[in-house]
């Protein structure tokens, strides 16, 4: 006689069916929820990410249109797109001066044999997050973009916006000789503004050790080039280099054997390029500047003198521009 599966075997069986099951659910809904996780917090990066790339048009011409990344996200050209009347513009045949925006800066695109926009289009430019329009110009009102060197001096660069439409200092660059104008390590540069309104005049300068620097010497040859011209000139017989008013000082107080100095220019001054004299004795010898090295502008050191200060007499403190007298207190 045949004997079928007891109940014991059959409950067996069902159990280790029900786990497995149980089992096979759990790990697909695991797989389900982190990948939903995951795609979740990527959407979320992405949206944060795309939440600092904000954009303005901020020169558009027939053939050119500037855009300036006013976002805290890079941005690159392949995310803007540019809309003329409604209809996507084909940016294949044209070229842009930066792929890549950083926060504050300037990309052109320029097209080469064709238009972008025709007089009175809507042209609209979008990122990721937001987009700006404006109305394109006629071909016989497009804003010029153009420069020349205002006057030259070995000191001192002064530029002219000779176009109709405002041009951002970093959109100028400067040559000595054809080879881009560097300053030796720890020279600074600077321009007067940051932006040429036409017919405004900007002056570039730069400074090194505290001190003004030549930009060119004579018989070079300085060339600026801009967004749509270059002009150049031949550097002059340098003059004088101009005194430098950014390293003056000032006695706050001078009594016994104590003289507080003030650094009253724009400068950083070394405490070793002052010298101190109590006018009828002699030469001041400072033992020490209450462990000030550097006076920087606006502050105060105090110098312990080997001598008293005391009146009738008078303390003279000669500084790296000036120099300035206190009667002993």
């Amino acid at each position: 006689m045949k004997k079928g599966i007891t109940p014991v075997v059959t409950t067996i069986l069902l159990l280790i069916i029900s786990i497995v099951v149980i089992g096979l659910a759990f790990f697909f809904f695991t797989r389900t929820i982190q990948n939903v996780s995951e795609n979740a917090g990527n959407q979320i990066n992405t949206s944060t990410n795309n939440m600092g790339k904000l954009i303005s048009i901020d020169n558009l011409a027939a053939n050119s249109i500037t855009i300036r990344n006013t976002g805290t996200t890079e941005i690159n050209v392949s995310e803007l797109n540019i809309y003329v009347a409604n209809a996507q513009f084909n940016t294949a045949s044209c070229d842009w001066s930066n792929d890549i925006l950083s926060p504050g800066k300037l990309s052109t695109l320029s097209c080469t044999g064709i238009s972008i926009c025709s007089s009175n289009d809507k042209v609209r430019v979008t990122s990721p997050i937001t987009e700006d329009s404006e109305i394109c110009h006629s071909s016989s009102s497009s804003p010029a973009r153009t420069i020349n060197i205002d006057s030259l001096e070995a000191y001192s660069l002064k530029v002219r916006n000779t176009g109709t439409a405002r041009i951002d200092v970093s959109e100028l660059s400067i040559y000595t000789n054809n080879v881009p104008y560097v300053l030796p390590a720890g020279g600074t540069c600077s321009w007067s503004s940051a932006t040429i309104d036409p017919n405004q005049v900007l002056t570039f300068t730069c400074v090194w050790m505290q001190n003004p620097a030549q930009i060119c010497t004579s018989g070079q040859t300085i060339k600026v080039v801009g967004p749509e011209n270059e002009d150049s000139e031949i550097c002059p017989s340098p003059s004088p280099p101009p005194v430098n008013p950014g390293r003056t000082i000032s006695i706050d107080s001078a009594g016994g054997r104590n003289a507080v100095i003030r650094n009253t220019g724009s400068f950083m001054i070394q405490v070793s390029e002052i010298n101190l004299f109590v006018v009828g004795i002699g030469p001041v010898n400072c033992l020490d500047w209450s462990g000030v090295t550097v006076l920087y502008p606006g502050a105060t050191a105090t110098c312990h003198m080997n001598i008293d200060c005391t009146a009738p007499n008078f303390l003279r403190a000669v500084g790296p521009d000036n120099e300035v007298s206190k009667i002993c207190g």
